[in-house]
């Protein structure tokens, strides 16, 4: 079959996706009774225990996100480097610039985050949104017990799991792949907006839909400015490891609860600071852009 197409890429892109995923998930579930025993747990005990939990979600991570776009260059008998954008930036201030400007949105986020937290959907919607809070707080229970470790080992499995692997998977299959497909057939911002939106869906986190709508939307930029699937990487992994850190901070030190709600309505101000901050430092990314992409 003649896979050129973009859309019948994508049909493929998402058939490896799930395919890999349910094979990976299939053979972690069929391990984990031997895990269970090898560890002293009871089956339903591993089941809740949060080293399971943190290992589904590294396999998921991989599967899911991170081998789909390598296997899908190989189907094709396309190079890797070239159709994920492997391109090498010898800029180092362009590099610090980008780190910094995901640390000065942080405050620009929560709020975000907090004004999204209190969407309220119309009455004859009530049933739906019953069901996307409960989703929420589950979700954001999961995340805390991820969060929540009290040392350097757990710290640094974190910074794995949640700031390193998911930069790299999630910019490989969203911005290397899904946001390149678009981008063949449309508009480049649209495929940025699209890809991003999509991005955004997949986390299915619905009180964070619109800041991580626009945290993909400047990610996508950074690729389509730098053409370098690594500027996106960097930034990704940035504001990934801004929360882990914090997490980690959080449960290790009495008194720093407010790290949390840094830019929320109680600390706007810092919102406002942070995207004074931030504008002039995407302008910074802006001048020095490459024109292989836009």
């Amino acid at each position: 079959m003649n896979y050129q197409k973009p859309g019948l890429q994508g049909l493929l892109l998402i058939v490896l996706s799930l395919g890999v995923t349910i094979v990976t998930v299939l053979i972690w579930q069929l391990l984990s009774p031997w895990i269970a025993v090898t560890l002293h747990y009871s089956s339903s005990e591993w089941l809740d225990n949060i080293n399971y939990l943190k290992g589904l979600q590294l396999l998921t991570s991989v599967s899911m996100f991170l081998m789909p776009p390598v296997l899908l260059a190989f189907i094709l008998k396309q190079p890797v480097a070239l159709t994920l954008y492997f391109h090498r930036i010898k800029k180092p201030l362009l590099w610090i610039v980008v780190f910094c400007s995901m640390i000065v949105a942080q405050p620009f986020i929560n709020w975000l985050g907090d004004w999204n937290a209190k969407l309220i959907l119309p009455a004859w919607l009530s049933g739906l949104e019953h069901w996307m809070k409960a989703m929420e707080q589950e979700s954001d229970q999961i995340v805390n017990r991820f969060l929540t470790v009290h040392s350097l080992k757990g710290l640094l499995f974190n910074i794995i799991l949640i700031a390193i692997v998911p930069a790299f998977a999630e910019e490989f299959f969203f911005r290397g792949t899904v946001q390149r497909l678009f981008a063949q057939k449309m508009n480049i911002h649209l495929s940025i907006w699209i890809t991003a939106a999509i991005f955004s869906a997949v986390h299915v986190e619905f009180y964070g839909f619109i800041p991580r709508l626009l945290l993909g939307a400047y990610l996508g930029y950074l690729l389509a400015w730098s053409g370098s699937i690594w500027i996106p990487v960097l930034a990704h992994f940035a504001n990934n490891f801004i929360g882990v850190f914090v997490g980690y901070w959080m449960a290790n030190h009495v008194g720093y609860d407010y790290l949390d709600h840094i830019g929320s309505t109680q600390y706007g101000w810092m919102s406002v600071a942070g995207i004074c901050l931030f504008i002039p430092m995407v302008w910074f990314i802006y001048k020095h852009r490459n024109t292989v992409i836009l």
